[in-house]
């Protein structure tokens, strides 16, 4: 049986609806072809979708053909006939023996009479095909050619968003399987402390079951042990710039668990989180209190400079050399009271909380030069050079302070027998040599590390044991050391007497005679291991990145009282045509391109979101740099930190298509309606109502279609004048009726001769009409016309008058259906009057 449009239009509806319940690709292109087949009224198709290994048409589903004919179609290759084909992008309605394809007789076994090859598009980009066949011969109508492309287009988006999905929880899916084999700790939390994932590694090492730890506080865990409240942890986690720093977890039996860790933001289950990375920092916390820094004491002592350790996160002054005291006049007493943000002037806090918040602690080192403060208020030029050391529990730093001219040359001479006491007892290696590179001393650790004895070492030279590539760079950096920079910091490695290559933080310190350099201690550190795990928590930080990134939507996280973006994920740029620097450059550009009549829904929507309502999700239309409206669709809720501000975190997906696609099934229903509702204000029309009946219509219509006038204009009697019978007009538009009576047929010559086949002429812009249809585009533009539509009346083959509407406040373009509602609503019209007034061949009466 023929499908009327009405059922083309529910099919069309069907399959809007149940497409927006978050299928996979497999039972997208599925329900797809279904809907295809029943709206086509074939019995069999497929859908194919293109794969890249090898680059491929793959078959996806099927339904109505035989496994073997599905063994022989079942991939197409670039250059096949098949695949040429649908990389014309153009659709296909043929009767098959007529296809331009290679014939293989094996495949006309199968009996297929028509087919129809639609390609799939989705970003202008063929995806794949949607292909039916029919086993009987088969003509398919033009309404059933437009759904089926219709249904194309809609597959094609829907297949392409199931596979970003798809695509997204596979990345997801590798990323925790990554993480799980790490032998290091990883943890997600959101900003309140709530646990959303751990890998296997930090659940062995506290002895929790998933259930036991993921869903719970981090607070449960978090020790009181550690320097820093819970809340305040939380925010130093949140910034940004924050350093490494040691937490203390307590297990399940327990025992206290130290782990070294950094945090970055990301995002878990489309909301903002931290992720972070954890390095055990010893076996056994509790045993931390006899890890007494005092060793490190006295090497700070030796030290002929200035030197303090300084808690890295308060930045209170743990300890002090009698160098510091000294130079900067503190007695003991007032350095354990002091912080060393108070050693800096006032004229350089604003460069010093600059550098601290964007680069932390070690970035105040360098060559760089600092106007600090003794106690007395002499200000002094200074640089300085900053270390992390393990001081307890703390994360701590040991900070020199260099005057930039150093005279008090004999600051450096070091007592060697107790130097040596106390560099024996480190397990930092340590070496000293000569300006030449010849090695004067070594310590234990240096001999374990290169597996050798002192007397193997002492008296060789230093490049002996550094890689040819490592030798000129190192001698780089030794030259720079004198008696104006004393001491340099640096990175290479060294093959260990395993034959492993190791890298090694080295800090290197000239001794002097005088002025002059005669020998360079080094102290360095295996930072071996460090190095690998940086680079791979760089590598899980951009996989993460990576994965927040390739979602198919926009990830925002917006300051909920002044709606100032605080992220935006760089998917924005592609959705919406703007710069991301666009957005921090003008905070208010989001907000300002919403459209005007939406903007309260959506300021009300986040008004409750902030005051606690959960409003999962709305959709607003929102204007796109070039200027054309998008309708998206936001999932949102709200987050507070635990200093009480609140955040607005979601995901914003384009449902441009999928709005448009809804609007136009409904404006089929709505028309559907219309020609009812007309059918029935006819039926039992009498002639003294004809004419306020055909006013209320020419309304109906108008208003559907939201043009500024509808109208229709009759020949009369006399073939040779023309006149506006009927006329509607929008509210704030003048009437044109009365100065359109009995105009002359060749003042309408235009219409008549450019109907064409369709009976029907549109003028999407009257001002663009060509100078030969001048008089005919000042008639118009007289009455303020911008666009117009005519559709001519037909009685009995010949043009009786036309019915149409134009608009006057902005330029339109109408689609087939407009055409169709004109043609309808005439031909009833013609066949109504034709009935009461038989007499009178006319639409007035």
């Amino acid at each position: 049986m023929m499908q009327t449009e009405n059922d083309l239009l529910e099919l069309q509806r069907q399959l809007a609806l149940r497409m927006a319940d978050g299928l996979n690709v497999e039972a997208t292109a599925r329900l797809g072809l279904q809907i295809a087949i029943q709206a086509s009224e074939m019995d069999s198709g497929g859908v194919y979708l293109i794969e890249n290994d090898p680059r491929s048409l793959v078959l996806k589903t099927s339904l109505g053909i035989s496994k073997e004919f599905i063994e022989i179609i079942y991939r197409y290759l670039p250059d096949s006939d098949r695949w040429n084909l649908v990389m014309e992008r153009k659709p296909v309605f043929s009767n098959y023996d007529q296809l331009p394809f290679q014939q293989i007789p094996v495949l006309t076994v199968e009996g297929l009479k028509s087919v129809a090859i639609l390609p799939m598009l989705y970003q202008d980009k063929v995806i794949g095909s949607l292909q039916l066949a029919s086993h009987h011969e088969k003509k398919i109508s033009q309404s059933q050619k437009k759904v089926l492309e219709t249904i194309s287009l809609q597959l094609g988006k829907h297949i392409e968003r199931a596979r970003q999905m798809e695509d997204a929880q596979k990345n997801e899916l590798q990323f925790r399987e990554l993480v799980d084999s790490l032998e290091e700790s990883v943890l997600v939390i959101f900003f309140n402390g709530s646990i959303q994932y751990a890998n296997r590694h930090l659940l062995r090492l506290l002895d929790y079951s998933q259930d036991q730890f993921v869903g719970h506080n981090l607070d449960e865990f978090y020790n009181s042990s550690n320097n820093q409240g819970f809340s305040d942890f939380l925010l130093h986690l949140q910034d940004k710039s924050s350093q490494t720093m040691l937490v203390f977890l307590s297990a399940r039996n327990g025992e206290l668990h130290s782990l070294e860790i950094t945090a970055t933001h990301a995002m878990w289950d489309y909301k903002p989180a931290l992720s972070i990375f954890g390095f055990e920092y010893m076996r056994n916390a509790k045993d931390v209190s006899a890890n007494q820094p005092g060793d490190v004491k006295q090497l700070v002592d030796l030290i002929p400079a200035a030197a303090i350790i300084i808690n890295a996160q308060t930045f209170e002054i743990l300890h002090s050399n009698t160098g510091f005291q000294r130079f900067f006049k503190y007695s003991k007493e007032a350095q354990s009271a002091a912080n060393f943000l108070q050693l800096f002037a006032q004229n350089e806090y604003m460069r010093l909380i600059t550098a601290l918040r964007i680069k932390g602690l070690a970035s105040l080192g360098g060559t760089q030069t600092w106007t600090q403060v003794k106690q007395d208020g002499t200000e002094i030029q200074t640089t300085l050079h900053i270390h992390p050391i393990e001081w307890g529990t703390m994360s701590a730093s040991m900070v020199i302070i260099d005057p930039p001219e150093v005279q008090d040359a004999p600051r450096h001479e070091i007592s060697e027998n107790r130097y040596r006491d106390v560099v024996e007892q480190q397990t930092d290696i340590v070496v000293r040599f000569t300006t030449d590179g010849m090695i004067t001393f070594v310590n234990q650790a240096y001999c374990d590390f290169l597996k050798k004895l002192p007397e193997q070492l002492i008296g060789r030279s230093l490049y002996d044991f550094l890689s040819f590539s490592e030798v000129e760079t190192v001698r780089e950096h030794l030259a720079k050391i004198s008696i104006e920079i004393p001491m340099g910091e640096s990175r290479n490695y060294l093959i260990d007497g395993e034959g492993n290559w190791r890298y090694l933080n080295w800090i290197d310190r000239g001794i002097f005679e005088g002025n002059e350099l005669v020998e360079v201690q080094g102290v360095g550190r295996d930072v071996t291991e460090q190095v690998k795990e940086s680079l791979l928590i760089e590598t899980m930080q951009q996989r993460y990145q990576t994965l927040v990134e390739e979602l198919p939507g926009v990830v925002y996280v917006l300051h909920a009282e002044s709606l100032r973006p605080l992220y935006i994920s760089p998917l924005f740029e592609r959705v919406s045509g703007y710069n991301i620097l666009d957005i921090w450059e003008q905070p208010g550009l989001v907000i300002n391109s919403i459209f005007p009549d939406d903007f309260p829904k959506v300021k009300e929507t986040i008004l409750k979101r902030v005051g606690g309502e959960d409003l999962p999700h709305q959709e607003f239309r929102f204007y796109h740099s070039d200027g054309h409206i998008m309708w998206v669709q936001e999932y949102g809720s709200r987050i507070q930190t635990q200093n009480g501000v609140n955040l607005l975190q979601g995901l914003v997906l384009d449902v441009t298509e999928t709005h448009l696609a809804r609007q136009k099934i409904e404006y089929y229903a709505k028309f559907e309606r219309l020609i009812n509702e007309i059918s029935l204000s006819l039926m039992n029309i009498r002639p003294y109502q004809w004419d306020s009946t055909v006013d209320d219509i020419l309304r109906s219509i108008g208003t559907l279609l939201e043009v500024d006038r509808s109208y229709i204009f009759c020949i009369q009697a006399d073939k040779n004048t023309l006149s506006n019978t009927h006329e509607w007009c929008a509210t704030g538009i003048s009437s044109q009726i009365n100065n359109l009576q009995k105009m002359s047929i060749t003042e309408a010559e235009m219409w008549f001769q450019y109907f064409g086949d369709e009976n029907a002429i549109m003028i999407k812009d009257v001002s663009a009409l060509p100078q030969e249809f001048e008089s005919t585009r000042t008639l118009l533009q007289t009455q303020s016309i911008q666009s117009l539509l005519l559709v001519a009346m037909m009685r009995q083959n010949e043009i009786c008058g036309f019915i149409g509407f134009d608009t006057v406040r902005m330029k339109k373009e109408w689609d087939d259906q407009a055409i169709l509602l004109l043609r309808t609503v005439s031909q009833m019209l013609l066949n109504t009057k034709d009935r009461i007034s038989p007499q009178k061949p006319t639409l007035s009466i």
